[in-house]
């Protein structure tokens, strides 16, 4: 291969405004009660990332198909030497493979943003003691897709399988058609992805006259997520998790909102002795392929099964075709994860060191709530992979000298 160089070149160049606004007022006027309220635009950051399939000299592989045979039927001496000739292998899907680079950004790409809001109350129900109730809503917008600008929907043909879990249902899967030129890879901001989280948490904070601590907390959310911008149909099943786009592809039903709870106390034993404890309760722990992800890609919102594609009705997949979702976003999740942690402390000295034995106790009621799962259609489909680690205990010492 001979010498080859590429021009200096500019990736992203963005310039951003970021306007913030907050405020709080006094509602009553004894300082007591706290109205809040606050808006701004955040934008991702790109600090970590990688830059090399936009680069012209990136190292880049393709696999194509050797027959030992003349592909277009002439009978020669070549064919069946077990010597590759460039008339036996099949040609590039991609015109510009060794040319280019894997993928471009668009001219009016912009960076991913977000507007975040607030607004609650804060009021002082007794000295040293408060509670908070807050709504919190996240929309985020111009998120990045990549598209094969010389493809689109229209050049897949398409096949229906039966879904597993549910055999009344059809899947429809795509295969693209041979002879489709691909490669040509563009980074844009879409106008329809988007991701939209709401959330409300009422919590409260204390200092007991006795000198203990109490904060506790409630929190319900959900987060809903739009991913249908994409060449690739075999994207669109439930890639709206809204229920709008693409309902023919899998319907969504409205995905409920989840809810956690926190506790944790704090507070001073005789003899010097410290206690304190922490109950958590989450929702189940999930693991799930966002749509519009490639099979292995994890959310942790909600459970799934996937089936993976390798044939189609014509033989192998003309490119690799993403697993079909057999569950609906928000159809099933793991049970939620109970956790009660206890730590006791004794301060003394000995002389001029100070001693803090402590003894702490994980998972006091020794939850075994699954963690992760297989998720992969098949007979192994929802074994454990893990589980919450059993009851643990962990004695320590500080000295102080």
């Amino acid at each position: 291969m001979p010498a080859r160089h590429s021009r200096e070149y500019e990736v992203f160049n963005f310039t951003d405004v970021l306007p913030r606004f907050g405020v709080v007022y006094d509602l009553l006027g004894n300082a007591r009660t706290a109205l809040k309220f606050s808006a701004g635009r955040y934008v991702a950051k790109l600090g970590t990332l990688d830059l090399e399939p936009y680069s012209a000299m990136r190292i880049a592989h393709e696999d194509r198909g050797w027959f030992d045979r003349d592909l277009g039927g002439l009978d020669l001496p070549t064919n069946g030497d077990d010597i590759a000739q460039d008339n036996e292998i099949v040609a590039s899907s991609d015109p510009q493979f060794g040319i280019r680079a894997a993928q471009r950004a668009d001219p009016a790409l912009q960076r991913e943003d977000s507007w975040d809001f607030s607004a609650g109350v804060q009021h002082e129900l007794a000295p040293g003691m408060s509670l908070t109730a807050m709504w919190y809503l996240v929309r985020e917008g111009s998120l990045w897709a990549l598209r094969d600008m010389g493809v689109s929907p229209d050049d897949y043909r398409r096949f229906d399988i039966a879904n597993p879990l549910h055999p009344s249902e059809s899947i429809p899967v795509y295969d693209l058609l041979p002879g489709t030129e691909v490669g040509d890879i563009v980074t844009v901001s879409s106008a329809v992805n988007q991701r939209t989280y709401n959330g409300v948490e009422l919590s409260t904070q204390a200092r007991l006259a006795t000198g203990g601590t109490v904060v506790a907390g409630w929190f319900v959310d959900r987060q809903l997520v739009v991913d249908c911008d994409t060449h690739d149909p075999n994207n669109f099943r439930f890639c709206d998790e809204t229920g709008g786009l693409y309902a023919d592809h899998g319907a969504v039903e409205p995905i409920p909102f989840r809810n956690e709870f926190k506790l944790a106390l704090t507070h001073g034993l005789p003899g010097g002795l410290e206690a304190a404890f922490s109950f958590i309760s989450y929702p189940g722990v999930q693991n799930a392929p966002l749509p519009g992800q490639t099979l292995g890609v994890t959310d942790l919102r909600w459970r799934d099964a996937v089936l993976p594609i390798s044939d189609t009705p014509w033989g192998e997949p003309t490119v690799p075709i993403r697993g079909a979702l057999l569950l609906a976003p928000g159809q099933s999740y793991l049970e939620r994860w109970n956790q009660l942690d206890i730590s006791l402390k004794w301060r003394f000295r000995l002389g001029e060191v100070s001693v803090l034995p402590t003894l702490d106790v994980y998972n006091v009621n020794n939850s075994s709530v699954v963690m992760d799962e297989v998720e992969i259609y098949g007979s192994s489909l929802g074994r454990p992979l893990s589980i919450l680690g059993g009851r643990l205990m962990r004695l320590g010492v500080l000295l102080r000298f």
